[in-house]
């Protein structure tokens, strides 16, 4: 807080959009639209005593945020989607990397990322 003249100012900083948030809009989205969602994405972890670093439980590396699949799409045909924050540019992890490169995950940050993401891969014939 800043005092100018006897009068108080607060700078409001502009709320940041979380990777969860994004995730929740796309899931309830896509479900209303009669898409089955499987959300992969690690809730629950612990810090790692040799490395210090958070690790999740549960999903093996480079598991996409969701698994996005319909009724009328071929069994067992599913499409990965990373959900990141809209704000930034994503960050990956060399699995996610990996991944990407070969084609198995999309990356969103939008409902209109996932709705094209989906068109994109349902026009492909997957």
């Amino acid at each position: 807080m800043k005092q100018l003249g006897g009068t108080k100012t607060v700078r409001k900083s502009k709320p940041t959009i979380t990777e969860d948030f994004v995730q929740t809009q796309i899931v309830q989205y896509l479900r209303l639209k009669g898409f089955i969602v499987l959300v992969t994405s690690v809730r629950k972890g612990r810090v790692d005593q040799r490395t210090g670093r958070w690790e999740g439980y549960g999903t093996s590396l480079g598991i996409p945020d969701l698994l996005v699949s319909r009724e009328n799409w071929p069994e067992a045909v599913w499409l990965g989607l990373e959900v990141k924050r809209p704000d930034k540019s994503p960050v990956l992890t060399p699995a996610q990397k990996e991944l990407l490169a070969a084609g198995r995950i999309v990356i969103v940050q939008s409902i209109e990322d996932a709705d094209k993401a989906i068109e994109d891969f349902v026009w492909s014939g997957s």
